[in-house]
């Protein structure tokens, strides 16, 4: 069957594209992921995946606003996507807009409570907008549920003791300095 002029794929070939997607997304091959997508998108204009690996490697290749519109569409289709929220949290929150990030965390979190990655970028988040003791607790809940810091591209763990110890400075000795939030 043709789609657009195209022959169509079927759902095993649109299964392999989709992991060949999350592959690349892995070992940061930003445009390998960005074409994936597009042929997946060209198939499935709706696919939550493909549309979250597309805001993905659109964000990391400098098109931060249009990976954040491909990001929000992927919740559309798919709202309960914890790595969408993740991805689009890291984008807003580069931008400085830690409102938005915090809240992107905290519903990626209402989905996978443990998750340790959601809790230290929440706890960053929230750090940057002074509210100290709670990045402080987000940052101790992302060091008790950390599974396997050897496995993660950063080592949140390290990251999680590391502000905690920040954290309990700067709430001991009163120095609370909000960071570069624009909202």
């Amino acid at each position: 069957m043709l789609v657009n002029g195209e022959e169509s794929l079927n759902e095993e070939e649109l299964s392999k594209l989709i992991s060949a997607m999350r592959d690349a997304i892995g070992i940061q091959g930003w445009r390998s992921a960005d074409l994936k997508a597009r042929e997946v998108l060209k198939h499935k204009p709706n696919d939550p995946d493909a549309l979250m690996y597309l805001g993905v490697a659109r964000a990391a290749q400098g098109y931060e606003p249009e990976g954040e519109h491909h990001l929000l569409a992927s919740l559309t289709f798919n709202p309960h996507n914890k790595d969408a929220y993740y991805h689009l949290g890291l984008i807003v929150l580069e931008q400085g807009r830690c409102i938005l990030a915090s809240e992107a965390f905290r519903k990626g979190q209402s989905i996978d409570p443990t998750n340790h990655r959601l809790l230290y970028q929440l706890g960053r988040a929230l750090e940057r907008l002074g509210n100290l003791d709670d990045a402080l607790d987000s940052y101790k809940q992302a060091l008790q549920n950390k599974p396997n810091p050897e496995l993660d591209e950063i080592d949140f763990s390290l990251e999680s003791e590391k502000a905690i110890i920040r954290l309990r400075s700067a709430i001991r000795d009163s120095t609370v300095k909000v960071a570069d939030c624009e909202d």
